[in-house]
């Protein structure tokens, strides 16, 4: 069964189920399975926002060296690149075809959560070198106009983080 076919499959059960059954699905791993973040992918549009992304790793070539010298150790390296490249797919994400809406929530809210706990400081630097122009900042409020009013379990989500 290829990806294409399943994400095709899933796209019609959404409807079905609702979006807060593919989020329920969602917030019991720690990572996005794979064809949610191919799911996730199809929504990301490529735009001039997005930046240089040289080696296609999902994070802006500016922000790399930041993470980069935020810290020695391995595991803040990690958590802090998985929510800048949740970040990154806010920058990316086309809010007129919001179908993914949901999973974009979901990854954003794991990976805040668990940046939350190595925290220094460091994800208000990271948050305006990412939406460091006026463009990318009318995304991030788009983002956050969409989950405004919504409560997030950041101890449940956190307990996910490895």
């Amino acid at each position: 069964m290829n990806l294409l076919f399943i994400s095709a499959k899933l796209a019609r059960l959404v409807p079905l189920f609702g979006a807060a059954g593919l989020l329920l699905t969602l917030s019991a791993c720690d990572k996005l399975p794979g064809w949610a973040a191919a799911l996730l992918h199809t929504e990301v549009k490529t735009s001039p926002l997005s930046g240089p992304d040289k080696n296609r790793d999902g994070i802006r070539d500016d922000i790399e060296p930041l993470i980069a010298q935020s810290s020695s150790l391995p595991q803040v390296i990690s958590v802090r690149t998985t929510y800048a490249k949740s970040l990154q797919k806010i920058v990316e994400f086309d809010f007129e075809h919001a179908q993914m809406l949901s999973v974009l929530k979901s990854e954003y809210s794991r990976s805040l959560a668990c940046a939350m706990l190595v925290d220094d400081g460091f994800i208000d630097k990271l948050n305006s070198a990412t939406f460091n122009t006026p463009q990318r900042v009318q995304q991030q409020d788009v983002f956050q106009k969409s989950i405004s009013g919504q409560a997030f379990d950041f101890d449940s989500l956190s307990r996910l983080c490895s």
